[in-house]
């Protein structure tokens, strides 16, 4: 890997860190100074204030897609510069679908994050995000990029199944999570939005970097294909595993922490 510049490309929760928990003071470290030369893009399904919430003291600004691909943020944590929206009626589709079911519902957009009723779900969201939830409003309809069902874990492959067979058309759901089910625009990727990052990169260093990238969830999957390097950790999925060039032996952010210091070494 001599003489290649290494552009690392991670996940947020599950990866850099576990939800609710800080960021390692050493990773930290060392993911400031990639930050700092360009040479870090975070990847993840949060809001983009929620991850200026997390890294913001730690990292200051770090280019971000969010919303699994809703939003690629390459200037400021407070607005998207790509965004892909929900059609209205899919969202009215997707409410009417969960209404039969005791599930909240979470609606994200730019600007907001709205929920169909409090309950702990919320209240541990809003711990680990940092962000304080609006109630539902229609005037929220247009302007949707990313819908989260939580319920009971027990109910979330009844609902997954059951939305899949009503909507399969008009949605994609994230097929690896266990506790919440997430609903995204059939269109979003996180991958497709890398390039968007890359052509920055690309034009203002004049080179091409050695993609290195890092993620827990099978949503990550287009993304371990598509960099030159991919790793996942010993818990992930095996579907994740299948596509990745290897596994870390730690969890979370001490494997990150381990692999940035192969990098170095190499």
């Amino acid at each position: 890997m001599s003489g290649k510049t290494i552009l690392l490309v991670a996940d947020l929760d599950g990866t850099i860190i576990r939800s609710g928990e800080p960021i390692d003071e050493e990773l930290a470290s060392i993911l400031k100074k990639y930050r700092e030369e360009s040479r870090l893009l975070i990847a993840t399904g949060r809001h983009p204030l929620a991850v200026k919430f997390v890294l913001q003291t730690a990292l200051g600004f770090v280019p971000t897609i969010s919303l699994n691909g809703g939003g690629l943020n390459l200037y400021s944590w407070s607005r998207f510069d790509r965004v892909i929206y929900f059609p209205s009626d899919t969202v009215k589709a997707v409410s009417r679908e969960l209404s039969g079911f005791d599930v909240t519902i979470s609606y994200y957009g730019e600007e907001f994050w709205a929920v169909s009723k409090l309950s702990p779900y919320v209240e541990r969201e809003s711990i680990v995000t940092g962000m304080i939830p609006s109630t539902w409003r229609d005037q929220y309809l247009s302007r949707c990029v990313k819908i989260l069902v939580m319920c009971e874990p027990s109910m979330i492959k009844i609902i997954r199944a059951h939305i899949k067979r009503q909507l399969s058309d008009l949605i994609q759901i994230s097929e690896s999570l266990k506790a919440y089910l997430e609903i995204s625009p059939p269109s979003v990727n996180k991958v497709t939005l890398i390039f968007h990052f890359l052509k920055k990169i690309i034009a203002e260093k004049k080179l091409t970097p050695y993609i290195v990238f890092v993620g827990d969830s099978e949503n990550d999957i287009d993304c371990a294909k598509f960099a030159n390097e991919s790793w996942t950790f010993p818990s992930s999925s095996r579907k994740l595993k299948e596509v990745c060039t290897g596994i870390l032996d730690y969890d979370n952010g001490l494997g990150v922490k381990n692999l940035l210091r192969d990098l170095g070494q190499k």
